[in-house]
């Protein structure tokens, strides 16, 4: 997992106003910045597929736009000359939550995600995948989508994200034995 920022103040800030207002401008301007840092945060990238996280289809209607997706076309562009991965929105699926990951606190977080997430083993069968997110928080979203992506046959997931909140660090190990 490789990401740009840690969640807090201005970070957070951008986030929150990039997918809560929401801003496909700002957001677009953030995929900018991310790509940049591409070649600093994989130096020696060897991805199949370029999956961005998908939305649940309930905040994808409050947003109209997946901010996952945003930056994984920026990310796709960045790699179209050198390492030609493939942009994939249909190797994973969102099945849905009971509740929005934002509204609850770390703990519920766990139990909410668990299942969300459906990986089409034609698609990701042999492939190594670039898994992108906005914000890791607890790290349970990113975490169950890498699982459904593994064991749908993916040889490899790297995480990339603008920002990786501290919570991450404390609960990352709860995750790993819960979604095993």
């Amino acid at each position: 997992m490789r990401y740009l920022w840690l969640y807090k103040e201005n970070a957070r800030d951008l986030i929150a106003c990039m997918k809560y207002r929401p801003s496909p401008q700002l957001c677009k301007i953030a995929a900018s910045v991310l790509a940049e840092a591409l070649d600093m945060l994989y130096p020696l990238p060897d991805w199949d597929l370029i999956v961005p996280l998908p939305s649940s289809r309930r905040s994808e209607r409050k947003r109209c736009f997946n901010q996952c997706l945003v930056l994984a076309r920026a990310l796709q562009e960045k790699l179209s000359g050198s390492h030609p991965a493939k942009l994939d929105t249909s190797a994973l699926r969102h099945l849905g939550c009971k509740h929005a990951q934002a509204s609850l606190d770390h703990d519920r977080r766990i139990s909410n995600v668990k299942g969300a997430f459906w990986a089409d083993p034609i698609r990701v069968r042999g492939a190594r995948i670039l898994l992108v997110d906005d914000v890791i928080t607890s790290g349970a979203t990113s975490a169950t989508a890498t699982v459904a992506l593994l064991k749908a046959g993916a040889v490899a997931v790297d995480l990339i994200a603008l920002a990786k909140a501290h919570a991450w660090e404390e609960r990352r190990y709860e995750i790993y034995k819960e979604i095993r």
